[in-house]
């Protein structure tokens, strides 16, 4: 009966409310079937204003081109490699299927592995370049010596952490890792279809919600807030009550 009640609710709310008066966020656990449903319901009324909790760069491409976002070589991709460069990421705590991956091709493959970022145990030796993005500005402009070493591999790897890129400095460290991307597939001859460049999310629905068309991030409902908020599983405090009207219809969805 309660579930009918706010079905009841929202229906009568949205009677009162043009398509660009609702929005929708969804959180880092809904799954791809749940994302489309949502965007059906608002695509339904007019409305398009769907974004996730999670911030993602859109400068320049952005999300438009899906090797932007996604982990262009796949977990098992990693042991094809003979070269890792791990930027703003700790794999073992955010992804550590893929750090045994890793850990494996280092064991066996004799994976070489850097880092730029903060020193963590990843139970497998690197070389740790520093914290600082001028660093891979430098990589990128080739003015850092380790633009050689890149650029001698013969299947390197650039794995960036999505919390590097949620950072107020986000879209340059994208940008400085697209282009050492570029650079290294210009000078060391590497296979057509061996992707380079590879981000690693921290949270399940990101991808899909993506590909989906999800916009990246709630900025856009705080600068435009709506009279009725869908929270899909979105309750990790992205956006509080101050941010919304008083008499803003808030749905939330989950557990």
């Amino acid at each position: 009966p309660n579930d009918y009640f706010v079905e009841f609710c929202f229906l009568l709310q949205l009677q009162g409310s043009q398509g660009n008066e609702v929005a929708a966020i969804a959180g880092g656990l809904v799954d791809a079937e749940a994302l489309v449903s949502l965007k059906d319901l608002l695509n339904r009324i007019n409305s398009d204003n769907m974004c996730t909790e999670e911030v993602f760069p859109t400068a320049g491409a952005g999300t438009d081109l899906r090797s932007n976002y996604l982990l262009n070589t796949k977990i098992a991709g990693i042991e094809e490699a003979d070269f890792l460069l791990l930027v703003g990421t700790n794999p073992r705590f955010e992804a550590p299927l893929f750090n045994a991956r890793i850990r494996k091709s280092w064991l066996h493959n004799e994976l070489k592995v850097a880092l730029v970022g903060s020193p963590v145990d990843l139970t497998y030796t690197y070389e740790h370049l520093g914290d600082s993005p001028q660093i891979l500005l430098d990589i990128a402009s080739e003015k850092h010596p380790f633009s050689k070493v890149l650029n001698q591999a013969k299947k390197p790897i650039v794995v960036v952490g999505s919390a590097a890129l949620q950072r107020d400095d986000g879209a340059a460290i994208h940008s400085a890792i697209s282009n050492i991307a570029q650079n290294i597939r210009t000078k060391s001859g590497v296979e057509i279809d061996w992707k380079i460049m590879n981000i690693l999310h921290r949270v399940a629905s990101q991808v899909a919600a993506l590909d989906l068309g999800y916009k990246p991030g709630v900025d856009g409902i705080r600068k435009n807030p709506p009279k009725v908020l869908y929270l899909l599983g979105a309750d990790a405090g992205c956006i509080t009550r101050q941010d919304l009207p008083k008499n803003c219809l808030i749905i939330y969805q989950g557990k």
